[in-house]
């Protein structure tokens, strides 16, 4: 985490150059039992009371209650939070992303050679869900599931436009275009 705070730091100051000076570390052992609590974590660069901060929309305040708590301007500080989602809402972003490309782009091909290539592109895709530590168990699983639903999806109706009669337009020149484009599919 550590990693990610320094390049936010250095994406707002427009240096590659920081150097950081100051760390706060918070391990979590799950196979002990540990939990992940979600909540908000400041470094402060002065003496001060934890006691008196308070966060308020996501602003770092100081005062003797939420109630009568103002802004922090004192000194310098990086504010940040910890948080636990159920589902995650940036997989395209995530190393596996490539994987689930290939398996919709050979889900959406009819035919039941591009459909083993797609059950194979899933099964690397599962090994990749199973092993990435960027994903809960629960994510996994509801990602492995959402793919697999769109992998059937799409190659269902890949499979129904392939097995579409020929095409009739409104007049005879267009039913023949449309027939000659159909008639690509049968190569």
């Amino acid at each position: 985490m550590g990693r990610l705070i320094l390049e936010g730091v250095e994406a707002l100051t427009g240096g590659g150059d920081t150097k950081p000076l100051v760390g706060h570390r918070i391990e979590w052992d799950l196979g002990a039992g540990d939990e992940v609590v979600p909540g908000h974590h400041v470094l402060v660069n002065a003496t001060v009371d934890p006691s008196r901060f308070w966060v308020m929309n996501d602003e770092l305040c100081v005062g003797d209650s939420l109630d009568k708590a103002t802004p922090y301007t004192a000194g310098d500080y990086v504010l940040y939070e910890v948080a636990t989602v159920p589902t995650r809402d940036d997989e395209d972003t995530l190393p596996f992303h490539a994987l689930y490309k290939r398996v919709v782009d050979e889900a959406a091909r009819p035919g039941e050679e591009s459909w083993k290539r797609a059950k194979a592109n899933m099964l690397a895709l599962w090994q990749a869900l199973a092993l990435s530590p960027d994903l809960t168990a629960g994510q996994r699983d509801a990602l492995a599931n959402k793919y697999m639903g769109e992998m059937k999806s799409l190659h269902s109706v890949a499979n129904q436009v392939q097995d579409m009669g020929p095409a009739q337009g409104p007049s005879p020149d267009t039913g023949k275009v449309l027939d000659g484009a159909v008639k690509v599919l049968d190569l």
